[in-house]
């Protein structure tokens, strides 16, 4: 009896064992695919947001320890998340089979997402990009956190992996904040669609100079060969109109190289020798002294000019003195004549916006994104200026599109009779190779982009959180200056001013 109890009990003992290994497998096992798990999902959250890979940007993914000796300069909310990060690795401890070991865990996922973004805050330095930086790293980590299931907490975590990047998240919550107050992406923002808007009129340029005009207007275009020349280029085409009409005025020659005297160049002479267009492509120094749209100047008639030039093409019929090429005189072309008309008020209006939009770009520049955002007339307004903008760029899309139609149109029929075509038809076929269709439409969807970036960094969402930014900022540096201590330390009459704002709310107040 004795024997078979002890027979039983050992095998007992045996069973409980394999019991034990195989559960300590079936762990490891389980562990395993968490492991591959958390690497998945780490490693296609950091190519989405930083196009490189977490394991080769690691290495061996060994935790450090840097807490104790961090850099001067570093900011204090980032050498925060640096204690918080290594308060985790403190507490974390590795496995084997199953059982907790005193050795810290190194390699893994959790200790290379955590090592990367202690480097990436070791180089961190506050500037033009930095709000963007940190922006990304931001939205990074509240994707980690959005995976509960994967990084769930362990057993071997004193304190839970997703809990530590909670708190990291709250601090660089904060730091973006501060670099978002201090950006002036809405002055580069605002600077783009003037770039953009100065190639998208001289992309223009050749529709209005190469499709309908006939060569008594476009002078240049007569006796042309084949390797004629571009159309000028908006700043010498403005110059000359503006010396044009001074010299209707008595200042100088009244004729033009390039725009003949018929109805249409007349029409042409004096909205390019506007005052916004000349606003366009002159320098800064150029715009004070010439003083803001809408003064009194050289071709400020030009809407009742192409008002003019409308009563004149809109007949059924015009004549030769139109200006137009005599393909497009009849009744058969009404509607592309308005169509032309219509890009030459379009590209008027566009212009005159971008010209207005310069006065934003000066102060975006020299107070940056809180300065268009502070305000809200200032805000209001532009934002109001950027949807007349694209309305008229989609308007001046559409009239070209049609433009372009009626030409190509004509040039399909010439080319199915070239014996029988002129010179002045070759000419004529020769100038539509200077319009880019193709580049003005991606100059179109560019410069609707760019419109909506504007309207983006100037919105009333962020416009409150560069306000509290601001305000708490003000805040802190009146509690300073106001207080005793501060006080009591400087050793030189304080200046007038602060002596009238004896109490910093109220400094507070008038700032």
């Amino acid at each position: 009896w004795l024997k078979r109890w002890l027979a039983m009990f050992g095998g007992l003992e045996f069973v409980g064992g394999v019991v034990l290994v195989g559960a300590a497998a079936q762990w490891n096992r389980w562990a395993q695919e968490q492991a591959l798990s958390e690497e998945r999902v780490a490693n296609e959250l950091y190519s989405h947001f930083f196009h490189a890979s977490l394991l080769e940007r690691t290495g061996e993914g060994v935790a450090t320890v840097l807490a104790p000796s961090l850099p001067d300069g570093l900011d204090t909310r980032l050498a925060q998340c640096i204690k918080l990060i290594e308060r985790y690795q403190k507490g974390k401890k590795s496995r084997f089979l199953g059982m907790k070991s005193t050795a810290t865990a190194d390699g893994d996922t959790r200790t290379r997402i955590l090592e990367e973004l202690k480097e990436w805050m070791l180089s961190y330095r506050a500037g033009d990009s930095s709000a963007k930086k940190v922006g990304m790293r931001l939205a990074y980590c509240r994707q980690l956190l959005l995976h509960p299931r994967i990084f769930a907490a362990s057993s071997t975590e004193e304190v839970a992996f997703l809990s530590t990047l909670a708190l990291v998240s709250r601090q660089l919550e904060e730091v973006a904040k501060e670099a978002l107050a201090a950006q002036r992406s809405g002055a580069a923002k605002v600077e783009r669609v003037l770039a953009l808007g100065r190639q998208m009129v001289e992309a223009v340029l050749p529709v209005l100079l190469c499709t309908l005009p006939d060569e008594a207007t476009v002078i240049r275009r007569a006796g042309a060969g084949s390797d004629s020349s571009p159309p000028p280029g908006v700043a010498a085409l403005v110059a000359e109109a503006v010396a044009v009409q001074g010299g209707a005025s008595g200042r100088g020659a009244a004729h033009s190289r390039v725009l003949g005297s018929s109805t249409l160049g007349r029409s042409l002479v004096t909205m390019l020798s506007a005052k916004h267009f000349r606003t366009l492509s002159a320098g800064d120094e150029e715009v004070l002294v010439d003083g803001p749209v809408g003064g009194a100047s050289a071709g400020e008639g030009a809407p009742q000019r192409l008002q003019e030039l409308h009563n004149e093409w809109g007949q059924d019929s015009v004549s030769r003195a139109s200006g137009a090429l005599e393909t497009f005189r009849d009744a058969e072309h009404l509607g592309t004549r308005k169509s032309y008309l219509d890009v030459c008020k379009h590209l008027d209006t566009v212009v005159y916006f971008l010209a207005v939009l310069r006065p934003y770009l000066r102060l975006a520049v020299a107070g940056g994104d809180l300065a268009l955002c502070s305000t809200p007339w200032l805000r209001e307004s532009l934002l109001h200026l950027l949807q007349e903008l694209e309305k008229a760029l989609v308007q001046l899309r559409q009239a070209r599109l049609e433009v372009m139609r009626a030409a190509k149109q004509q040039l399909q029929s010439l080319a199915r009779n070239m014996q029988r075509a002129k010179a002045v038809d070759v000419r004529w076929m020769q100038g539509l190779r200077h319009v880019e269709e193709n580049h003005l439409d991606t100059l179109h969807r560019s410069l609707i982009f760019e419109c909506l970036e504007v309207r983006s960094a100037v919105a009333a969402v962020r416009a409150s959180d560069l306000r509290a930014a601001g305000r708490q900022g003000l805040q802190e540096i009146a509690s300073a200056v106001g207080s005793a201590d501060f006080q009591a330390r400087c050793s030189l009459r304080q200046p007038a001013a602060l002596e009238f704002h004896q109490e910093p709310q109220r400094a507070l107040a008038d700032a």
